[in-house]
């Protein structure tokens, strides 16, 4: 009995974790404001209908950040750039997907976000679409910032008042 209940004991910390809480988004058609969902089938819906170029999603573990994908993809749909933001400690791990459709290659960068300097991303690896080593060679990686300082993100701010004011859909 005991045991049983050293055991309950243990799992309160656990049994008190709420499940992760994701928020989608996309830009509007002015590029600069954007539309954040609680739910996916909505985010999706909603996608369906827009042509967005940047559509991001952020993720919530007990309160605090633990994930934060941006994607951007250009009207004409030559490349798309992903960006994984990961939190460590006092800075953030960027991992940068960048894909390149006409060349068929797939490049993926990864540096830290301190939030003072512009990172340096380093290629760690260059493959085809069919996942063989490749060489970037003279394709063109298009100039997308890396978010610097993740709290000018529109986004996230938007994501911060609908979660401040319990809201499931929110543009601005």
């Amino acid at each position: 009995m005991k045991l049983g209940i050293v055991m309950l004991l243990a799992m309160l910390p656990i049994l008190a974790q709420k499940a992760p809480q994701s928020y989608w988004g996309n830009t509007r058609s002015d590029g600069r404001s954007w539309c954040g969902y609680s739910d996916s089938t909505a985010f999706h819906a909603a996608a369906d209908t827009l042509s967005s170029s940047e559509t991001a999603r952020v993720t919530y573990s007990d309160g605090v950040m633990t994930e934060l994908i941006d994607q951007v993809t250009p009207e004409s749909g030559d490349w798309i750039v992903i960006d994984r933001y990961t939190p460590t400690s006092a800075r953030f791990q960027v991992r940068r997907t960048i894909l390149l459709a006409q060349e068929q290659l797939q490049v993926v960068q990864q540096g830290v976000l301190d939030g003072t300097t512009r990172p340096v991303l380093r290629t760690t690896s260059v493959t085809t679409s069919r996942g063989k080593k490749a060489k970037l060679g003279q394709a063109d990686v298009p100039d997308v910032p890396v978010r610097n300082r993740l709290s000018q993100f529109g986004f996230l701010r938007l994501v911060e008042r609908m979660r401040s004011q319990n809201l499931s859909r929110l543009c601005q």
